[in-house]
């Protein structure tokens, strides 16, 4: 259940003092024991990328670098993904049909959504600027050809390599052909989308900010914009994702600092993983540093990113905005991770109309979705005050949105997105001459390369939760799970009739660990009936610990993932798990299980 790594790659940290000549001697002698090769440097951060020869494991890779004096640390190079738009993507629609069955606004602009959010009150009322921020999509590219994009030339372009000479690396920053952004994926200078997910992020980000249906008053011709026809913002393709919707940390990090280093204004991350990575915090503090608001995807999982983390998501960086995503009627999507500690605000994410590659438009649903609102709003903001700092930035959106009360439960702020209230603060606002100092610190999430590998939970794993509880003082050999989780088992198990009658008695055979500090127990699941399941342990967990169990299903098909809170029994003799995790969708199913139970 760990999240997935790069065979042989890792990712170093030096440490502050350590000199080139260190690093260069460090290099020599790893090629030399180790046989790795650098991949990649970030000498800024003073990060560098490794690959070692075949059949040396991340595990060996770690234990010998660790060890090293001038290492600060050593990480897997994480797998991270895309947040998948949720349910069957919309129909494939031309633009004249598109436009005939997208929502309008009052004055009869295009939005992408039906949420008022008041985007185009927003347009209304932003400054005759000729600033245009940069909106980096870092995702799986972008198709830089489609129409919405071109008519009205919302692509960054890097004018020294646009007028260059092709494989040539014009303007010396290291990547060659990089007119619109990269692709670190295949390595190359056409970060083109070959999945559909960024093109879609890209023309939600740029929809924020003006109808992408109109056309300018005057058509670009020779390839240049008509000066006050240009759009409000620009679109950074900053590929990093394949078509299979995943990535490397390694190839994220390099997007952001390429973003970064080539003038991006907002930096939007419509992905994430589970495990926490200390290069990709320290990129994130990186961008902060730079005072660029990092706007992430909170995920898709209908899970509480309190308990379960979601990164870039949770990075504790006052850059980072974490977007839910809610329905129409400002309602939760029933897919979309929350969080009232660590989810910031909410945007729409259901069914919401965008672009997609080869020139067609089409719907998708997602906290993906929801994240590039905030970011083309913050990109507006910054139209109004170019030298606004991240950390007053994030403060002037989330103020300025919308109080809902049925996210008071989900979100930091309780709040939905207000474009209009956004950028009518901004306009009023004395600008900030800096922002708080912030420094990363890693104990905060990391618990070592084994634990990061599972950091969202996983099966069989107990971790501390956050927030505390009371401490339990002694209880019997047998923690007895009770009926509480019967139901969840159930639904799975006895999906079908016919599992009542195969089945009288459910064997679960499954192991648990359980985490208290540095010591970890291990407990074997017996059985499970109506009178509910049991483990052996002998040492004492803390009240508030989180449980996750996987259960094999009978039929062999697959397991069954259960995730609960422990809670003491009065006196603390006993403990039980109480399972606050179960999917809001599922609950209606259970309850109708149950009705009809009958055991044999």
């Amino acid at each position: 259940m760990a999240q997935n790594y790069v065979p042989g790659e890792v990712i170093v940290k030096f440490k502050n003092q350590t000199s080139k000549t260190t690093m260069s001697s460090f290099n020599k002698r790893l090629s030399s024991k180790a046989k790795v090769r650098m991949k990649g440097a970030w000498t800024s951060m003073k990060m560098h990328h490794y690959k070692a020869a075949a059949g040396q494991s991340v595990d060996e890779m770690i234990a010998e670098m660790a060890n090293d004096p001038s290492v600060e640390y050593v990480e897997p190079n994480y797998i991270v993904s895309k947040t998948e738009q949720v349910g069957v993507r919309g129909e494939l629609l031309t633009e004249l049909e598109f436009s005939s069955l997208a929502s309008s606004t009052i004055d009869g602009s295009f939005s992408q959504t039906s949420a008022p959010i008041q985007a185009d009150e927003a347009w209304d009322n932003l400054s005759d600027t000729s600033v245009r921020p940069i909106i980096a999509v870092i995702d799986t590219g972008v198709d830089y050809t489609h129409t919405a994009f071109t008519r009205w030339c919302a692509m960054w372009e890097n004018t020294l390599e646009k007028n260059g000479s092709a494989g040539v690396d014009d303007d010396g920053n290291g990547y060659v052909d990089d007119i619109h952004g990269y692709d670190f994926y295949n390595n190359d200078g056409a970060p083109y989308d070959d999945d559909g997910h960024g093109t879609h992020v890209a023309g939600i980000a740029l929809g924020a900010t003006q109808d992408i249906l109109a056309s300018p008053e005057v058509a670009p011709s020779g390839g240049d914009c008509a000066d006050g026809y240009e759009s409000r913002v620009r679109i950074m393709a900053v590929k990093f994702l394949g078509a299979d919707g995943n990535g490397t940390t390694s190839d994220a990090i390099k997007g952001i600092y390429y973003a970064i280093n080539n003038g991006a204004s907002v930096l939007n991350n419509s992905w994430g993983g589970g495990s926490y990575s200390r290069s990709l915090h320290d990129a994130i503090a990186y961008a902060y540093n730079r005072s660029i608001p990092v706007v992430a995807a909170a995920g898709n999982a209908a899970s509480n990113n309190d308990v379960y983390p979601m990164f870039p998501a949770n990075y504790d960086a006052p850059n980072v905005i974490s977007v839910a995503s809610t329905q129409s009627n400002d309602q939760i999507s029933y897919f979309s991770n929350y969080g009232s500690s660590t989810v910031h605000m909410a945007a729409p994410g259901s069914a919401i109309y965008s672009t997609y590659p080869g020139n067609f438009y089409t719907y998708m649903s997602g906290t993906s979705m929801a994240a590039p609102f905030v970011s083309g709003v913050a990109a507006m903001i910054l139209r109004e005050q170019p030298s606004m700092n991240s950390f007053q930035l994030k403060e002037v959106i989330t103020d300025a949105s919308n109080n809902i009360s049925s996210l008071s439960n989900y979100t930091i702020s309780g709040k939905r997105l207000n474009a209009n209230g956004a950028v009518l603060t901004s306009q009023g606002v004395s600008v900030a001459s800096s922002q708080p100092s912030y420094s990363v610190n890693y104990s905060a999430f990391d618990r070592g390369p084994a634990s990061a590998e599972t950091s969202a939970g996983g099966c069989g794993m107990v971790s501390k939760l956050g927030k505390g509880g009371s401490n339990g003082k002694g209880f019997g050999s047998m923690v007895l799970l009770g009926l509480l989780l019967l139901p969840l088992v159930i639904l799975f198990v006895l999906r079908q009739d016919t599992y009542r009658r195969q089945y009288e008695r459910f064997e679960v055979q499954s192991n648990m660990k359980v985490k208290v500090g540095n010591k970890e127990l291990v407990g074997a699941m017996e059985s499970l009936s109506l009178g509910g399941a049991g483990i052996d342990v002998d040492e004492l967990i803390n009240s508030g610990s989180v449980v996750t169990m996987c259960i094999q299903k009978p039929d062999g098909s697959g397991e069954v993932e259960v995730k609960g809170k422990v809670v003491w029994s009065d006196g603390g003799k006993k403990y039980g798990i109480q399972f606050t995790e179960h999917k809001r969708r599922m609950l209606n199913s259970i309850r109708q299980l149950i009705s009809q139970l009958v055991m044999g």
